[in-house]
This record gives structure tokens, sequence and C-alpha cells, in this order.
């Protein structure tokens, strides 16, 4: 198989792509942890992450009608 080379093919960050479609493309949200050894801070780490893992499961579903 040959493989075709395009030189107008760029890669693109994330800020970039969503802006390819108008800018109507919501950006997900990153997760973070601080690499802490309290329970209690890691816990509350997890919720939020787990929040935002959510939040990126509806960013996702609306992005799939933005066009």
């Amino acid at each position: 198989m040959k493989t075709i080379s395009n030189k107008y093919m760029a890669e693109m960050t994330m800020k970039e792509m969503v802006n390819v479609n108008g800018g109507e493309k919501k950006e997900y949200l990153s997760l973070s942890w601080s690499g802490t050894d309290n329970e209690l801070v890691y816990a509350a780490e997890a919720l939020c992450n787990g929040v935002k893992i959510l939040a990126n499961g509806c960013i996702w579903i609306y992005n799939q009608f933005q066009d």
C-alpha cells in the first residue's frame, strides 16, 4: 500500500479543532490529580473528576448536534 502525503494537512490542537465548524462546539473539561496522600483530598478530587467526566459526556452529546 502506498502512503499518500498531503502537504496541506496540519496537526491541530483541541482549541483549533473546536473552531473548525464555526466555533459552535464546546471544549472538553480536563481532569486533574494532585498526587496527594491525604484520603479526604483524594476523595474530593475523585468526586470532582467524576462530575467532569459526566460533564464531558454531556458536552460530547451536545457537540454531536453542532455542525
